[in-house]
């Protein structure tokens, strides 16, 4: 399955209209990152929208708290007529730091399982009693009971929350700009933590992402903006021992000549995470996420990147999603 990932809209109503415009071009649904939006209203919006499209929301544990949660998302559920897939995400300082919120990275693990624990007893109609060491809850439940059990999904990268995420989800989603075998050790501790508890991994929905560009130029430019503004992937530049061309990219920020840093991004670098052109130029990337057992393949359109790396006019991503319909749907 291919679902598209958050289009770089100018407006709400703008979203709204390319996850149509998605839904008509055969795309299997439709994910947003939460911190563009709040991914509940929008894929409240989105659900009333379209009729087709599942809808994958990337909601942030530090933003809300799990009651909350778990009421948006029978909402949006019943709204969709059961589409819906909640995804959690443990965060990152670059994420809370713009909403005033600290991240708590000293007891991730246990808010996220903790978190999962009290959204799914809520989705299933129970009224909860929780006392843990993060969340004390004390007799919430939900007017109304989900038709059907929502699919919980985290969002992972390092070892410990992906083997957690194979423990206590029912899927997972890796982001993008990773390299397909970085991703696959991501993959391989999902399986590892579903297998320490004795579940079968083969029940588990595994999600991969790529971004799709206009062109080689285009990957680069948002490679290099990447590297200088995102310092939490350094574990993945220094896994692809690329730490070196990171730093003569930033030194290139630095002195202020961001177009520069272009020149140190090599096209055999973005080829191992990014794709562009036709079907038969993407290929081998996308053939090396579906041989590691993904079962939906995530693209995200970044189309014509500017200077900046800002929203994209609607028109420019609605050709993006074609092309991107055009080179990479299966048969």
């Amino acid at each position: 399955m291919i679902a598209l990932g958050t289009p770089p809209a100018a407006t709400v109503r703008d979203q709204i209209e390319l996850a149509k415009f998605a839904e008509s071009e055969g795309f299997e649904g439709i994910a947003l990152v939460e911190r563009l939006y709040d991914g509940h209203l929008m894929l409240t919006a989105i659900g009333q929208a379209t009729t087709k499209i599942s809808l994958a929301s990337s909601s942030g544990i530090h933003y809300r708290s799990p009651t909350l949660t778990a009421i948006d998302a029978a909402i949006i559920d019943q709204i969709s007529d059961g589409r819906l897939l909640l995804g959690l995400v443990p965060g990152s300082p670059i994420a809370t730091a713009p909403f005033g919120l600290r991240f708590e990275k000293e007891h991730i693990l246990t808010k996220m399982r903790e978190y999962v624990t009290i959204v799914r007893s809520l989705l299933a109609g129970e009224r909860v009693k929780f006392s843990g060491s993060v969340y004390k809850i004390e007799g919430a439940e939900l007017w109304f009971k989900p038709n059907r059990k929502i699919p919980i999904m985290l969002g992972c990268r390092g070892p410990k929350m992906s083997q957690l995420a194979g423990e206590i989800s029912d899927g997972v989603f890796v982001g993008a700009m990773q390299p397909a075998s970085y991703v696959k050790n991501t993959l391989d501790n999902v399986i590892l933590g579903a297998k320490k508890i004795g579940r079968d991994p083969s029940e588990l929905d595994l999600t991969g992402s790529v971004f799709y560009f206009d062109s080689l130029n285009d990957a680069r430019r948002f490679t290099a903006w990447w590297m200088n503004e995102q310092p939490m992937f350094d574990d993945v530049w220094s896994y692809c021992n690329l730490m070196g061309t990171v730093e003569k990219v930033r030194r290139s920020f630095r002195e202020g000549d961001p177009e520069g840093a272009l020149a140190h991004v090599e096209e055999k670098v973005v080829r191992t995470f990014s794709i562009w052109g036709t079907g038969e130029e993407c290929a081998d990337l996308l053939e090396e996420f579906w041989s590691m057992g993904v079962t939906r393949i995530k693209i995200d359109p970044k189309g014509k990147v500017s200077p900046g790396v800002r929203s994209t006019p609607k028109e420019s991503v609605m050709r993006t999603i074609k092309a991107i319909a055009a080179a990479v749907q299966r048969p």
